[in-house]
């Protein structure tokens, strides 16, 4: 009769346990093709775990991971330079003491790495495209009259009297 009695707490206590679990465990991401199964998830932050956990990532997901990486640079006290957006692509740079102290290191892992390169796999066309047009007008992507979307570069193809299929 103790002997059931403990058991049956015991029972009641693992499941109790299981199911009160609110924090992401890195092991139940499913596989996503963007992810080298050889990368260590164990150091992701809970948000960008929670991202990953039905295997794709939100435009809203992707912006949070990256506000938060920012966010933690901040608190390091760095700043991230050269912010914008071509093609739903965030592009930035970041300073080498933020590098050399290992603050991007650890901030990038922890809050963006994961989510970035899933979201840089599934949208990256678009991106592709734009520097693909920018190349092909001889524009450099970082001028201020380059096209920062695939609406802008199709019409700067069209102003260019060429289309995509005359481009390298």
């Amino acid at each position: 009769m103790v002997a059931s009695t403990i058991s049956v707490v015991l029972g009641l206590a693992l499941l109790v346990t299981a199911c009160g679990r609110d924090e992401p465990d890195y092991r139940d991401i499913p596989r996503i093709d963007a992810l080298d199964p050889r990368w260590d998830l164990s150091v992701a932050g809970d948000a960008q775990l929670r991202a990953l956990m039905d295997g794709k990532i939100t435009r809203g997901e992707y912006v949070k991971g990256y506000d938060a990486f920012e966010s933690c640079l901040n608190e390091a006290g760095f700043q991230l330079t050269s912010e914008r957006e071509v093609g739903g692509i965030l592009e930035f740079s970041i300073p080498a003491g933020a590098v050399n102290s290992g603050a991007d290191q650890r901030c990038y892992m922890t809050h963006f790495a994961y989510v970035d390169a899933t979201w840089q796999y599934e949208n990256g066309e678009e991106r592709d495209f734009i520097e693909r047009v920018n190349q092909c007008l001889g524009l450099d992507g970082s001028r201020a009259d380059a096209p920062l979307t695939r609406l802008e570069a199709e019409e700067a193809l069209s102003e260019g009297g060429r289309t995509i299929s005359e481009c390298p």
